[in-house]
């Protein structure tokens, strides 16, 4: 839970996602009013509550069923997947999903701590992560190997070019800066 992001003074289609009226038939210059405000002469007001233009966002938002991914217990970080209401470098309050009192310890990352017990620097949670393949590629030794392959390719390359290339009258072999060396 934290507050959201403050957006300033809105009106009704981007604060409640209303459609807006028609661009055509006969709408002039209301194209973005929300429309009709109540009824007629009875009641003769406004209901409480109405979805209108105003100031949005800076209001408590609740996330459920986020994942924390690790806690590092030196520095009091937690490392959360998913949408955290709120911007950079603010509070965020986080509760259990639990919604009544556990008879039994709760799952990871809560526990009951017991007395004198030393955690160690980090704290993982195992689930089934679909980027793991991609983190553990090594991509510097990667990227070596790619650099290798393009390198030999243009080995190969130049090598059939220069042969080509004396067969057709003494081309410079395909290298663009050959007319720069006299």
């Amino acid at each position: 839970m934290s507050r959201s992001r403050g957006k300033g003074f809105a009106g009704a289609m981007k604060r409640w996602g209303f459609s807006g009226l028609n661009a055509s038939h006969g709408v002039s210059t209301t194209h973005r009013s929300l429309g009709s405000t109540g009824q007629r002469q009875d009641p003769g007001r406004t209901f409480r509550g109405k979805k209108m233009h105003g100031h949005m966002g800076v209001d408590f938002r609740t996330v459920r069923n986020l994942r924390i991914l690790k806690i590092d217990t030196k520095a009091q970080i937690l490392y959360v997947i998913g949408k955290v209401p709120g911007a950079k470098q603010s509070w965020v309050v986080v509760r259990d999903a639990a919604w009544k009192k556990p008879t039994t310890p709760p799952p990871f990352p809560t526990f009951w701590r017991k007395p004198g017990l030393v955690l160690p620097r980090f704290l993982h949670w195992r689930f089934a992560d679909p980027y793991k393949q991609t983190r553990e590629i090594d991509w510097e030794q990667k990227i070596e190997e790619m650099v290798a392959a393009l390198k030999a390719a243009q080995a190969a390359g130049e090598g059939e070019e220069s042969g080509d290339a004396a067969a057709a009258g003494g081309n410079d072999g395909g290298n663009l800066f050959a007319g720069d060396k006299k």
